[in-house]
């Protein structure tokens, strides 16, 4: 098991990678709300231009694509970050109870 300094080390690692991961995410959505925009632009304008709706299309979809593997990795890092506190929090227990039996005893 590792010790207490290094899982807060890691927690804290983790946490400041979920916030760049946050801040990432909320750009990549307001990028492709913006290229949505301009689609519909596009999409009004009288000399419509299909290959440049079509690489709209692309880049819309490329960045959903880079939104959906980043909160996967967000689920991922949250997970990992829950399940070490719960192997934590049960190791402390355990403790906490073999310490109390052992003054009691």
């Amino acid at each position: 098991m590792y010790s207490l300094e290094d899982v807060l080390s890691w927690e804290a690692e983790m946490s400041d990678s979920l916030g760049k991961d946050r801040e990432k995410l909320l750009m990549y959505r307001f990028i492709q709300r913006d290229l949505k925009l301009r689609r519909q632009v596009s999409l009004l304008e009288e000399d419509e231009n299909p290959v440049a709706l079509q690489q709209l299309d692309d880049t819309i979809g490329r960045v959903q694509e880079a939104i959906n593997e980043l909160e996967q990795s967000m689920a991922f890092k949250a997970g990992a970050v829950e399940q070490m506190y719960h192997q934590w929090t049960k190791l402390l227990s355990q403790k906490l109870v073999s310490d109390t039996i052992d003054r009691s005893g």
